[in-house]
């Protein structure tokens, strides 16, 4: 007679399981405690009524018992224990015999069927490579992507280009300036449908950018932000230097959001099928433009070229905020920043001024020192940038923009915020109302205005390989578009704007959006 014995752990009591040759067992012997795993307690085990696998296995060895999981060993001579997998998860008795050879054979066709960790983990590191290699050929495109098309923007008036040679290689040293770099060019690629698969996944240089959508540019931008809290407490001019630079692309950021901007609808559009919800849009404008006018004077003016370079861009960025917004720029000018500015520069501090007295009190004393300050540049500072060719359109070819090139694209940012500030101080003049003849000196003022933004349209469209002209193009519609009545002309500024949209990946703003 054989008796088996069923363990529920490694300190209970054994009970007694009877095959049907013992008919003389009580059945509350039969009964499962507690805890045993797919069994209740109290329930009774029936006896089987057929040959039972271990005298099945006894006769025929060739039998493989798959069906029961518990362990099973021979007669009393090699051992009358009988161990649940249970059991067999705790340590075993010191000196226990497991059945000698054929407990062996169950013992090892049990483990064929239990999940191997060791294979679990190999496959979790697997996971873990794949995902690692991805993230790092996300984030080497996004930085190539950054030097390749995003760094003139910053360094189209440097001609050391700050952002384009030192920032990368010091955003090595200082992760929120990198993940600002990040953050800028994932928004500006995720825009741009030439860098999209038909599958509508992005690519850069034949890599696959993987789990790249809207919402990655504000997880990279999330990680940038927190440093520039830390500003007011950081003194190594440094550091300072780098916590500017981050908020100048953070900013950049900025200036390609839009109140009208849907990332979700942008996002649905572009992947329908994709699980990402991109984040709501996170305003941080007011905490970068904080960071930028904390710092004195004599710290832009400092030996620091990147503070330098960061300077004129944070003083373009308000300039096109001011004239996008309505409001005047608020940022750090001094007449020791003026005098030590290099000749594009001055004509960009001019640009600042108008801006400022356009969107605050428009006196018109400040208007005509304005006035003074642009016949001294025309006479001193203009001449230095004139155009290498300067062409009219020609009307009966149905041309309506002028042909205008310059040598560089340092001059053709410098002459374009010129003509913007010539152009608002044309348009807002405090004494047209004053004049004789108000009605007709509105016209002329009206006709001189509209040949302003057709030139300033017209360098742009010249100048394909600059896309930040195609933004001051738009800011000139922006202000003046109104202006045009000729159905030609609106149809040609249309065209301008649709460049603007895919050349820029920037929103369109409203006021632009009837030339769409």
């Amino acid at each position: 007679m054989y008796h088996f014995r069923l363990y529920t752990s490694s300190r209970g009591r054994a009970q007694r399981i009877p095959t049907e040759a013992d008919p003389h067992v009580e059945d509350d012997a039969l009964e499962v405690p507690a805890g045993v795993q797919g069994v209740s307690a109290g329930t009774p085990l029936e006896a089987p009524t057929t040959l039972s696998p271990i005298s099945q296995a006894h006769e025929d060895p060739s039998i493989e018992w798959v069906g029961m999981s518990t362990q099973v060993t021979p007669p009393s001579h090699q051992s009358d224990a009988f161990q649940s997998p249970i059991s067999s998860l705790n340590a075993p008795e010191p000196n226990e015999d497991h059945g000698g050879a054929l407990g062996a054979s169950y013992n090892q066709v049990g483990l064929e069927h239990m999940p191997s960790p060791h294979k679990d983990r190999t496959q979790a590191n697997q996971e873990k490579h794949h995902l690692a290699e991805a993230r790092q050929i996300r984030e080497a495109c996004l930085l190539a992507y950054y030097v390749d098309e995003l760094s003139h923007w910053f360094d189209i008036c440097d001609p050391l280009r700050s952002f384009e040679i030192l920032v990368p290689e010091r955003a090595k040293h200082y992760p929120p300036l990198l993940n600002a770099i990040y953050a800028v060019s994932a928004r500006h690629i995720c825009r741009l449908r030439q860098y999209r698969t038909p599958d509508g996944r992005i690519m850069y240089r034949d890599q696959l950018l993987h789990d790249t959508h809207p919402g990655t540019a504000v997880e990279y931008m999330l990680k940038a932000l927190p440093a520039l809290r830390g500003f007011h407490t950081t003194y190594d001019e440094d550091t300072r230097g780098l916590m500017v630079a981050t908020a100048i692309i953070l900013r950049q950021f900025e200036e390609m959001e839009d109140d009208h901007d849907d990332d979700e609808e942008e996002a649905k559009r572009a992947d329908p099928d994709s699980p990402h919800t991109p984040p709501q849009r996170v305003n941080f404008l007011s905490i970068i433009s904080t960071v930028l006018k904390s710092s004195n004077a004599e710290e832009w003016s400092s030996h620091s070229s990147l503070l330098k370079a960061s300077y004129w861009i944070a003083l373009r960025q308000e300039i096109y905020y001011g004239l996008l917004k309505g409001h005047p720029p608020d940022f750090v000018q001094t007449p020791q920043i003026y005098a030590n500015a290099s000749p594009t520069n001055r004509l960009i501090i001019h640009a600042s001024h108008v801006t400022a007295w356009h969107f605050d009190g428009r006196s018109e004393q400040e208007w005509l020192i304005l006035k003074q300050q642009e016949e001294t540049l025309e006479e001193t500072v203009v001449k230095q940038f004139e155009p290498i060719l300067s062409l009219p359109p020609k009307k009966e070819d149905g041309h309506v923009f002028p042909i205008i090139w310059y040598h560089s694209a340092i001059g053709l940012t410098a002459m374009q915020h010129f003509l913007l500030a010539k152009m608002i101080l044309l348009a807002e003049s405090p004494l047209l109302v004053q004049s004789s003849d108000a009605r007709s000196a509105f016209r002329e003022a009206e006709l001189r205005v509209r040949s302003i933004v057709l030139d300033i349209c017209g360098i742009a469209i010249q100048h394909p390989k600059t896309p930040p002209a195609l933004v001051n193009a738009a800011l000139a519609i922006h202000l003046y578009g109104h202006f045009f009545v000729d159905h030609y002309e609106r149809q040609a500024l249309k065209g301008v704007i649709g460049r603007f949209r895919d050349a820029c990946a920037w929103p369109v703003p409203r006021p632009l959006q009837q030339f769409e």
